[in-house]
This record gives structure tokens, sequence and C-alpha cells, in this order.
């Protein structure tokens, strides 16, 4: 009886390496530029607005009408938010490209010795060549796909409403709260109606500063919050000040290893870096619900209310 053996991995050829990795950079140009261009669609008047732009009537046209022709399940809500990062990610790997190109020899003698060296399990040359991939093109961030594979979210509903009673009027539009507020993003997401969220304002010294959760280090620390939030006694501001000091002190002493360290995966905006920079610990943190308005292209305050206040 003959033994079942393993067939091994032959091991990959440098210059296969090379131009997989060539490819995987551009990937990661084509991916977010079609994002882009498909995140057009959310546009009226598009053919006007290009041309504004850069005044091609018959080009802009055809844009135009092939966006439209884009299938919307190619399209969710964070297309339009994210075109810094997007076109960021772009110029990133167009520098990567002409590193390979002009270094040809030096990067291929680097993916040789890698191969080389693990040439005895030629799996990990695999693996290695396999996370360069996913971090160049960036397929794990949806550039191509709506989401992490597993997630199912076509049974959720917007959040996104029309106010019964409009109370703009009623309040200060120039409220400090629309310190943590990103205009931009509800300018693009909510195209008729209103929102309702928290907004967390860290005091130092007299001076708000827009926070959020992510500072916590705690995965789902909203869930903690919500049990205790009656009696108002989680220690959220012990909490994200024993992490603040920390992160105070690695940003200004070892800058390197905070941008390692912040911000984890947490589905939190990044803050400003002179709240690390300048803040040690909070005096007091107070937690409003607001509600913003995006109606007839006017953007406003509808509704404030003080939720908590940690001191």
């Amino acid at each position: 009886m003959k033994k079942f053996k393993i067939k091994e991995l032959k091991s990959i050829n440098t210059d296969l390496f090379y131009k997989i990795v060539l490819l995987s950079c551009l990937f990661g140009i084509l991916a977010p530029l079609f994002k882009i261009f498909i995140s057009l669609k959310y546009y009226e008047n598009l053919h006007e607005k290009l041309n504004s732009f850069l005044y091609l009537p018959k080009i802009n046209s055809i844009i135009a009408d092939m966006v439209q022709w884009t299938p919307d399940y190619l399209i969710w809500n964070d297309n339009i938010a994210q075109y810094d990062y997007y076109v960021g990610w772009v110029l990133y790997n167009i520098i990567c490209i002409i590193s390979l190109i002009i270094f040809k020899k030096k990067i291929k003698n680097i993916f040789n010795r890698i191969i080389i060296y693990f040439s005895s399990v030629a799996f990990i040359s695999y693996s290695v060549l396999f996370l360069i991939i996913i971090f160049q093109s960036k397929i794990f961030l949806g550039f191509i796909f709506s989401g992490i594979g597993g997630w199912d979210e076509s049974n959720v509903v917007s959040n996104v409403y029309y106010p019964t009673t409009i109370n703009k009027n009623q309040i200060n539009q120039d409220n400090k709260v629309w310190k943590g507020i990103n205009k931009i993003n509800l300018r693009n997401q909510i195209l008729d109606g209103c929102l309702d969220d928290d907004v967390i304002l860290g005091y130092y010294k007299n001076q708000p500063y827009a926070i959020n959760l992510s500072i916590a280090g705690i995965v789902f620390i909203d869930h903690l919050i919500g049990k205790s939030c009656s009696e108002n006694t989680f220690p959220l501001l012990t909490i994200i000040n024993h992490r603040q000091n920390k992160l105070h002190n690695l940003y200004n002493d070892y800058p390197l290893f905070f941008k390692l360290r912040y911000d984890e995966h947490a589905s939190y905006m990044k803050l400003e870096d002179d709240i690390f920079a300048n803040i040690q610990k909070f005096d007091s943190l107070l937690v409003y619900n607001v509600s913003v308005c995006n109606i007839d292209n006017d953007l406003f305050l509808n509704n404030i209310d003080l939720l908590k206040i940690y001191d």
C-alpha cells in the first residue's frame, strides 16, 4: 500500500514575486480611483458640476452617463467621505511603483534573499507575498467589495429622518458641539434629513476639545457605559485620563511608537494630534446628544441635550 504524501509547494520565482508585487501596487491605484469614480453617482447635476471643474462638455457627458450605469450594489455610503484617504493611497502606490522600477535590481535582490531564506518552507514565502498584496492593494478595506466577508447588513435601516419640528432659530448655531461634528461627512451622507448621535467634549483649562471613545482603548466600551448610564457611575473620565496620559507621553517622547499605538481597530474618527501633544489629562467630560440636519443644503443644529457630566 502506497503512503500518502502531501505535495510540497514549489519555491516561488523571484521574477514572478516582483511582478505580483508590482501588480498589487497597480491594483492599489486603480481600485481607489474606481471607487471615487462610482461615488460620483451620488451627485445631482453631475454633468454641470464636471463642466464647472473642467469644461469638456462631450467628455463630461459620457462620464456622467457611465456613472449612472454603475450598479447600486457597488456603492455604499462611505464612498464620498473618504476622498482624501483614497487619493493618498493612490499617491503612495504611485511612489511604490516608481521605486520598484528605479530600484528594480536592489528590490529583486531583497525578494530573492527572502525566497532563499525560506526555501525550506516555501509556504512562508507565499505568506509574505500574500501580506504584501493585501496591504498594497487594500483589498481588505473594501475598495471593491462592500464589506468584510461574513458581515451582512442587508436589513440595516437608515437612521436619517425628517424632523416633525425645526428648532434652528431656537438653538445657538455657534454652539461648541460643532467641534465634534464632521460637516463634510454630514453633507455627503445626509442628503435631506436629520441624524442623532453623541458628541463628547473633553475640557482642559476651560477649553473644549472634541474627543471620542477611541482614547479609552476598549472595544465596544459604549456597551459598558450603557449599563451604568442611569446612575452615571461608570468611571469614564478615569479610564480615558489613564490612557490619555500614556498617549501624551508616547506622542512627545516616542512619536513613531505613538503612530503604531494609536489609533487602534475601532470605529471612531482619528483625533487631532494637538490633543495628544498638549493634554495630559482632561478636567472633565461632557456628553451631548445632538440632532443635526441637512435640509435644502442648509446644515444646522436642531436639538442638543446634555446627557452626562464626568468630573
